[in-house]
């Protein structure tokens, strides 16, 4: 059934793209129109639309018929406009001389991971001209709310591979394909959303995943790396990369590519409202806890046993931690806490650690039973040198109060870290694909 629709889906966008209709598109300036799509604002340009032509249709007095295709001028100034036959490349024209082009961005929503290393990413395309349309998961759109055209919600595969996985893929196919159909874009990027790789590749868009589990697909593994776990990851990974022109695998740790022409391992780019760390801490500074799955209480109700003060973020509304500190999960909120953070008791999320990695604050990463993804970054912490962490399991009140007497992580050099950041490697990868 799911080959079927794929089947069906590719032959109408194929079709459409042979009778040249379905990339029929004009760039306007925002203050020209009003209209209900997405906005994007350049570095130091004003904002443009990017809107469906209609024929006839009268934009801010310009006609829209397609002979009136380049750049036309009105009483208001310069409108600029494309070539009714492909906006894949966008030419600014009159308005700034820039030339970028039209990019999906696609971010899974399961934790602040995918979205806090995509915000960054998407501001600087943006910034190189380009025209972006992010389509964000549950945990994942918050984060662009904020940013100039927010983000369209899409549900997110489940994580692993199960029966919902090949449900949720077959209902986004036809989703993915009618956006690709609505704006024909150069390339698209995936951030761990698997539906999107599928379809970028079936129609033969040049993709662009980018991840910090793709290290465990594109990447040959560490010997004190656990074989199975790592086995299961990869697997993983090759299914939310499937058909990739490139690959950037994020991580805190210089792993050793399989095929280093076609994958960039980079170093993750940390967030902007992160700041620097505070030089002095105050002597009732937190002890900042984030637990992916809601599964650290009793380790919080320990370090309130051990004099601390634990800063909770969670979206739970049944939490009972007496003596804790419990807010709502906010990205800014978490950034700007983080920098004056005592130490940091968490989940062993590849961002968090390479955010406690950048800033230098002290973190025991734990994982719990079954998470192979979490339990391999703990190996690749200790491989590294870079830092330490165990299983939930074993957390307990000796390990808590060694951890806070001082067992601090032993940060690295910075030797075994990426020498590219998770920008730059995505900048040059849709650079390269999209002048193709």
């Amino acid at each position: 059934m799911l080959a079927l629709l794929v089947r069906s889906q590719c032959d109408n966008y194929r079709r459409r793209r042979s009778a040249g209709t379905a990339h029929d598109r004009t760039i306007i300036r925002a203050d020209l129109i009003q209209c209900p799509v997405w906005e994007v604002r350049l570095q130091n340009l004003p904002a443009v639309w990017f809107v469906p032509r209609r024929e006839g249709a009268g934009l801010a007095g310009v006609n829209s018929s397609p002979s009136n295709a380049g750049t036309g001028q009105t009483s208001q100034g310069y409108v600029s406009v494309v070539s009714t036959r492909d906006t894949r490349q966008i030419q600014l024209g009159a308005v700034s001389g820039a030339v970028g082009y039209a990019i999906h961005y696609y971010v899974h929503g399961c934790g602040l991971g995918h979205a806090s290393r995509s915000v960054p990413v998407v501001r600087a395309l943006r910034a190189e001209g380009n025209m972006v349309r992010v389509f964000a998961g549950e945990a994942a759109g918050p984060m662009f709310a904020a940013e100039p055209g927010g983000s369209r919600a899409i549900a997110s595969t489940p994580l692993g591979v199960c029966p919902s996985t090949a449900r949720v893929t077959a209902s986004r196919l036809q989703q993915v394909m009618a956006a690709l159909r609505m704006d024909n874009p150069r390339v698209v990027v995936t951030d761990g959303d698997l539906p999107s790789a599928v379809a970028a590749r079936l129609n033969q868009v040049p993709t662009v995943a980018l991840g910090h589990g793709l290290v465990f697909g594109h990447c040959k593994r560490i010997l004190s790396a656990p074989r199975m776990p790592w086995i299961r990851e990869a697997l993983k990974a090759r299914m939310a990369s499937l058909g990739a022109s490139r690959v950037v695998a994020v991580n805190f740790a210089a792993c050793e590519p399989i095929d280093p022409r076609k994958t960039t391992v980079a170093a993750p780019t940390l967030r902007e409202t992160l700041g620097q760390r505070s030089p002095v801490l105050a002597d009732d500074a937190p002890v900042v806890c984030y637990f992916r799955d809601d599964n650290g209480d009793a380790i919080v109700r320990t370090l309130v046993e051990l004099g601390t003060s634990p800063l909770v973020f969670t979206n739970r509304e049944d939490v009972d931690l007496p003596g804790a500190t419990v807010v709502a999960r906010d990205g800014r909120q978490f950034a700007h806490v983080l920098t004056s953070a005592r130490a940091v008791v968490s989940s062993a999320g590849s961002q968090l650690i390479s955010e406690c990695q950048g800033l230098g604050v002290p973190q025991l990463a734990l994982y719990a039973a079954g998470d192979d993804e979490q339990q391999l970054n703990v190996a690749m912490l200790r491989h590294f040198g870079l830092g330490d962490g165990a299983p939930m399991g074993s957390c307990d009140r000796g390990m808590l109060e060694a951890f806070m007497g001082g067992a601090r992580n032993q940060l690295g050099d910075g030797s075994a870290t990426p020498p590219v950041d998770t920008v730059s490697a995505v900048l040059r990868a849709v650079a390269d694909l999209a002048s193709r």
